[in-house]
């Protein structure tokens, strides 16, 4: 089943980029998550620009940039249930959790050179955000309600993209919050 959830999910995305060139792995405001079931288990991934988590894409600077960093790792690696609200009922856990700010080091490096003061801390540089959360429930989590309260948490997001893989593949475009589901 994770080879076929993991197809499936490379078929998506090649797929939603061949139909929507503009859409790229880059694109501000957009968020592209991905929640996968089998059996009691349910694997949670983002992937996102760094600016539509944080409201920026450099490194963490000053201390108000690692707090940002800070808050928004705490939130997807201990706190994930407010962010992705599962039917209590199902009685799941955190097993582990990951959240890390990616930038390309070559232009991190190239864009550092230009960087002189803390007005242009953020020109030029380009980062994301990958983040997965593996959970193990006590009931299977098939067929159970789910709450997205990303926008209610991370303000710079416009839209997500979320497929949902289970007994059947689910896609969705989502510009609101709260939004509820059935996975």
């Amino acid at each position: 089943m994770k080879i076929f959830s993991g197809l499936i999910t490379l078929i998506f995305y090649s797929n939603l980029y061949a139909t929507n060139p503009n859409l790229g792995s880059h694109d501000h405001g957009i968020v592209k998550l991905s929640i996968s079931v089998e059996n009691k288990n349910i694997i949670i991934e983002l992937d996102s620009p760094a600016v539509s988590v944080l409201g920026f894409e450099y490194l963490p600077k000053s201390p108000l940039d690692s707090k940002v960093f800070k808050d928004a790792k705490q939130l997807w690696t201990k706190d994930i249930f407010q962010l992705i609200e599962l039917d209590k009922n199902r009685y799941c856990s955190i097993v582990s959790a990951t959240f890390v700010q990616v930038v390309d080091e070559k232009e991190t490096n190239e864009s550092q050179k230009l960087i002189k003061d803390l007005n242009k801390k953020n020109s030029g540089v380009h980062s994301d955000i990958q983040a997965r959360a593996s959970l193990k429930c006590l009931q299977n989590p098939e067929a159970s309600s789910v709450q997205l309260n990303l926008f209610k948490y991370f303000k710079f997001i416009k839209s997500i993209i979320l497929e949902v893989n289970s007994t059947q593949m689910k896609s969705y475009k989502i510009s609101m919050t709260p939004f509820k589901l059935t996975i």
